[in-house]
Protein backbone atom coordinates (compact mmCIF):
# COMPACT_ATOMS: atom_id res chain seq x y z
CA UNK A 1 0.00 0.00 0.00
CA UNK A 2 2.71 2.52 0.41
CA UNK A 3 4.28 1.73 -2.54
CA UNK A 4 1.32 2.15 -3.94
CA UNK A 5 0.70 5.27 -2.89
CA UNK A 6 4.04 6.81 -3.36
CA UNK A 7 3.63 6.31 -7.01
CA UNK A 8 0.35 6.55 -7.89
CA UNK A 9 -2.12 8.48 -5.60
CA UNK A 10 -2.51 11.57 -7.73
CA UNK A 11 -4.47 9.41 -10.00
CA UNK A 12 -6.68 7.83 -7.71
CA UNK A 13 -7.07 10.62 -5.03
CA UNK A 14 -10.11 9.90 -2.93
CA UNK A 15 -8.99 5.73 -2.51
CA UNK A 16 -5.16 6.39 -2.11
CA UNK A 17 -5.78 9.36 0.02
CA UNK A 18 -8.49 7.46 2.21
CA UNK A 19 -6.26 4.21 2.48
CA UNK A 20 -3.25 6.72 3.55
CA UNK A 21 -5.99 7.85 6.16
CA UNK A 22 -7.29 4.52 7.68
CA UNK A 23 -4.28 2.75 7.99
CA UNK A 24 -1.92 5.24 8.67
CA UNK A 25 0.64 5.31 6.09
CA UNK A 26 2.19 8.44 6.80
CA UNK A 27 2.37 8.17 10.46
CA UNK A 28 3.01 4.59 11.09
CA UNK A 29 6.19 2.23 11.33
CA UNK A 30 6.66 2.69 7.34
CA UNK A 31 6.18 6.34 6.93
CA UNK A 32 9.76 7.61 5.42
CA UNK A 33 8.81 6.03 1.91
CA UNK A 34 5.67 7.90 1.94
CA UNK A 35 7.39 11.13 3.00
CA UNK A 36 10.92 10.86 1.21
CA UNK A 37 8.15 10.41 -1.87
CA UNK A 38 6.55 13.62 -1.09
CA UNK A 39 9.85 15.17 -0.35
CA UNK A 40 11.34 13.90 -3.66
CA UNK A 41 8.02 15.21 -5.76
CA UNK A 42 8.97 19.10 -4.34
CA UNK A 43 12.58 18.52 -5.27
CA UNK A 44 11.86 17.32 -8.76
CA UNK A 45 9.34 20.23 -9.01
CA UNK A 46 12.29 22.44 -8.08
CA UNK A 47 14.47 20.78 -11.00
CA UNK A 48 12.36 20.56 -13.55
CA UNK A 49 11.29 24.14 -13.04
CA UNK A 50 14.62 25.00 -13.66
CA UNK A 51 15.17 22.39 -16.32
CA UNK A 52 11.66 24.20 -18.39
CA UNK A 53 13.21 27.96 -17.88
CA UNK A 54 17.05 27.25 -18.88
CA UNK A 55 16.02 24.93 -21.55
CA UNK A 56 12.37 25.52 -23.30
CA UNK A 57 12.33 27.18 -26.39
CA UNK A 58 13.87 30.43 -26.81
CA UNK A 59 9.94 32.08 -27.83
CA UNK A 60 8.42 31.35 -24.89
CA UNK A 61 11.33 31.49 -21.71
CA UNK A 62 13.68 34.70 -21.69
CA UNK A 63 17.09 32.93 -19.94
CA UNK A 64 19.55 34.63 -19.06
CA UNK A 65 22.39 32.75 -17.43
CA UNK A 66 23.98 36.17 -15.84
CA UNK A 67 20.59 36.91 -13.91
CA UNK A 68 19.15 33.60 -13.52
CA UNK A 69 18.87 32.61 -9.52
CA UNK A 70 17.97 29.09 -8.72
CA UNK A 71 17.21 29.84 -5.28
CA UNK A 72 14.22 32.02 -6.28
CA UNK A 73 13.23 29.28 -8.52
CA UNK A 74 13.59 26.97 -5.86
CA UNK A 75 11.72 29.16 -3.05
CA UNK A 76 9.03 30.02 -5.58
CA UNK A 77 8.55 25.39 -6.22
CA UNK A 78 9.35 23.23 -3.14
CA UNK A 79 10.03 26.02 -0.82
CA UNK A 80 6.33 27.17 -1.46
CA UNK A 81 5.01 23.36 -0.44
CA UNK A 82 6.75 23.43 2.62
CA UNK A 83 5.69 26.65 3.60
CA UNK A 84 1.84 25.37 2.54
CA UNK A 85 2.58 22.49 4.88
CA UNK A 86 3.85 24.57 7.61
CA UNK A 87 0.92 26.82 7.58
CA UNK A 88 -2.08 24.49 6.62
CA UNK A 89 -0.82 22.58 9.69
CA UNK A 90 -0.83 25.28 11.93
CA UNK A 91 -4.19 26.19 10.48
CA UNK A 92 -6.00 23.23 10.64
CA UNK A 93 -4.19 22.24 14.64
CA UNK A 94 -6.33 25.44 15.26
CA UNK A 95 -9.66 24.74 13.80
CA UNK A 96 -9.67 21.08 14.62
CA UNK A 97 -8.32 19.32 12.22
CA UNK A 98 -7.71 15.79 12.08
CA UNK A 99 -4.44 15.44 9.66
CA UNK A 100 -0.94 15.10 10.71
CA UNK A 101 2.01 17.15 9.34
CA UNK A 102 3.50 14.17 7.78
CA UNK A 103 -0.36 13.20 6.12
CA UNK A 104 -0.40 16.87 4.83
CA UNK A 105 3.43 16.47 2.97
CA UNK A 106 1.80 13.63 1.59
CA UNK A 107 -0.66 14.69 -0.09
CA UNK A 108 0.73 18.35 -1.12
CA UNK A 109 3.75 15.87 -2.67
CA UNK A 110 0.87 14.37 -5.16
CA UNK A 111 -0.76 17.37 -5.67
CA UNK A 112 2.32 18.77 -7.20
CA UNK A 113 2.72 15.77 -9.57
CA UNK A 114 0.43 17.35 -12.39
CA UNK A 115 2.65 20.31 -12.12
CA UNK A 116 5.81 17.98 -12.64
CA UNK A 117 3.96 16.34 -16.06
CA UNK A 118 3.12 19.48 -17.17
CA UNK A 119 6.81 21.02 -16.83
CA UNK A 120 7.78 17.92 -19.01
CA UNK A 121 5.04 18.74 -21.78
CA UNK A 122 5.95 22.02 -22.39
CA UNK A 123 9.81 21.29 -22.41
CA UNK A 124 8.79 19.17 -24.96
CA UNK A 125 6.00 20.85 -26.56
CA UNK A 126 7.42 24.68 -26.44
CA UNK A 127 9.76 23.40 -29.24
CA UNK A 128 7.54 22.66 -31.78
CA UNK A 129 4.69 24.78 -31.23
CA UNK A 130 4.85 28.14 -32.82
CA UNK A 131 4.01 31.29 -31.01
CA UNK A 132 0.74 31.45 -32.54
CA UNK A 133 -0.17 28.69 -31.26
CA UNK A 134 0.62 29.43 -27.52
CA UNK A 135 -2.82 28.79 -26.13
CA UNK A 136 -1.72 25.46 -25.83
CA UNK A 137 0.40 25.49 -23.52
CA UNK A 138 -1.86 28.40 -21.67
CA UNK A 139 -4.87 25.44 -21.63
CA UNK A 140 -2.08 23.05 -20.53
CA UNK A 141 -1.29 25.21 -17.80
CA UNK A 142 -4.63 25.38 -16.83
CA UNK A 143 -5.28 21.96 -16.65
CA UNK A 144 -2.33 21.21 -14.62
CA UNK A 145 -3.68 23.54 -12.28
CA UNK A 146 -6.72 22.91 -12.01
CA UNK A 147 -5.88 19.10 -11.09
CA UNK A 148 -3.11 20.28 -8.64
CA UNK A 149 -6.14 22.03 -6.74
CA UNK A 150 -8.76 18.95 -7.07
CA UNK A 151 -6.35 16.63 -5.82
CA UNK A 152 -5.16 19.39 -2.96
CA UNK A 153 -8.25 19.87 -2.13
CA UNK A 154 -9.63 16.40 -2.14
CA UNK A 155 -6.42 15.57 0.00
CA UNK A 156 -7.80 17.71 2.86
CA UNK A 157 -10.99 17.06 2.58
CA UNK A 158 -10.21 13.09 3.65
CA UNK A 159 -7.14 13.63 5.57
CA UNK A 160 -8.85 16.66 8.27
CA UNK A 161 -12.40 15.16 8.02
CA UNK A 162 -13.47 18.66 6.31
CA UNK A 163 -16.37 19.18 4.14
CA UNK A 164 -15.38 20.13 0.29
CA UNK A 165 -16.52 24.02 1.68
CA UNK A 166 -14.62 23.39 5.07
CA UNK A 167 -11.41 22.19 3.21
CA UNK A 168 -11.87 25.39 0.92
CA UNK A 169 -11.89 28.03 3.99
CA UNK A 170 -8.97 26.67 5.58
CA UNK A 171 -7.22 26.30 2.03
CA UNK A 172 -7.84 30.20 1.95
CA UNK A 173 -7.00 30.66 5.65
CA UNK A 174 -3.83 28.64 4.95
CA UNK A 175 -2.68 30.97 1.91
CA UNK A 176 -3.14 34.33 4.39
CA UNK A 177 -0.95 32.55 6.49
CA UNK A 178 0.98 31.83 4.05
CA UNK A 179 1.26 35.59 3.13
CA UNK A 180 1.79 36.89 6.83
CA UNK A 181 4.59 34.53 7.01
CA UNK A 182 6.72 35.68 4.10
CA UNK A 183 5.63 39.47 5.25
CA UNK A 184 7.17 38.82 8.57
CA UNK A 185 9.90 36.85 6.90
CA UNK A 186 11.17 40.00 4.64
CA UNK A 187 10.48 42.10 7.59
CA UNK A 188 13.21 40.14 9.33
CA UNK A 189 15.82 39.95 6.99
CA UNK A 190 15.29 43.81 6.23
CA UNK A 191 15.94 44.33 9.74
CA UNK A 192 19.15 42.08 9.87
CA UNK A 193 20.44 43.38 6.40
CA UNK A 194 19.72 47.17 8.42
CA UNK A 195 21.96 45.85 11.15
CA UNK A 196 24.38 44.36 9.44
CA UNK A 197 24.99 47.49 7.36
CA UNK A 198 24.80 49.60 10.70
CA UNK A 199 27.76 47.51 12.28
CA UNK A 200 29.73 47.49 9.49
CA UNK A 201 29.29 50.59 8.83
CA UNK A 202 30.87 51.05 12.99
CA UNK A 203 33.32 48.62 11.78
CA UNK A 204 34.03 50.73 8.67
CA UNK A 205 34.40 54.07 10.64
CA UNK A 206 37.15 52.32 13.07
CA UNK A 207 39.29 50.94 10.82
CA UNK A 208 39.09 54.39 8.69
CA UNK A 209 39.49 56.66 11.98
CA UNK A 210 42.00 54.26 14.54
CA UNK A 211 43.91 52.27 11.99
CA UNK A 212 44.27 54.38 9.12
Amino acid sequence: QTAAFAVGAWRHPVRRFSALKENRLADGPGWLPVFLSSAGLALLWFVVSVIKTTGGGFMYVSYNPDTFNSGLVFLSTAGIAVLWCVCNWGACTLFEGKGSFREIAAVTGQALVPQILYGFFFLAASHVIVYSEQWILAIGSAIAWIATLAILLIGMCIIHEYSFLRALAMSLVTIIGMLLAVFVLLMVLTLFQDLFNFLSGIVTEYLYRYKG
